[in-house]
């Protein structure tokens, strides 16, 4: 799995939600490793930027490059940009499921069959 680019009002940032990003958001908010789980299901405001601050964190250390913004940074970019808090958290679900091997709603599930 790669970095995704996420825009954000209007910069480019890359995102990466893998074991790193997870690891310093439980270590920057106190989440446990077992509450990862339901994280979507009762998420603050705080924790919202907190994530988007650490995927981008490892989206520029996987990249190469780009910006990394603090949380109170992010929140201004987000004033201007609401839209750019779903774009990211869908990334981070995309990001996840993918990692912990659950399928997006409404996928087919791939023929894993080689053809001859």
């Amino acid at each position: 799995m790669d970095y995704q680019i996420v825009k954000i009002a209007g910069k480019n940032f890359p995102l990466y939600f893998g074991f790193n990003a997870l690891r310093k958001f439980c270590r920057n908010t106190g989440t446990s490793l077992s509450k990862l789980q339901t994280l979507g299901e009762d998420m603050t405001l705080d924790d919202a930027l907190q994530l988007i601050v650490v995927g981008l964190e490892e989206g520029v250390r996987k990249a190469g490059t780009g910006e990394i913004v603090t949380p109170d940074e992010m929140g201004d970019l987000l004033d201007e940009d609401m839209g750019g808090l779903s774009e990211a958290l869908k990334v981070f679900g995309e990001q996840i499921g993918d990692n912990l091997g659950g399928e997006k709603k409404g996928a087919k599930k791939k023929d894993s069959k080689k053809k001859k």
